[in-house]
């Protein structure tokens, strides 16, 4: 039984991870289609205000993206 919730809280964690990839890439498409030209700490810094209200991204995630 343990295994089953397990593999749903793995399945879980990917689908919430899915979603925030989106939701990052979301974010750095409309702050640079406002911007059009900005430097990329300040777009790291903006990117992490416009979403902590959500969840707190990792500069890691948003560097991928």
């Amino acid at each position: 039984m343990s295994k089953n919730i397990e593999q749903k809280d793995n399945e879980n964690l990917r689908t919430i991870n899915d979603e925030r990839k989106y939701l990052i890439q979301a974010t750095i498409i409309r702050i640079m289609k406002m911007r059009k030209i900005l430097k990329y700490s300040l777009l790291i810094q903006e990117v992490i205000e416009q979403l902590k209200s959500r969840f707190k991204p990792e500069i890691s995630m948003i560097k991928v993206r």
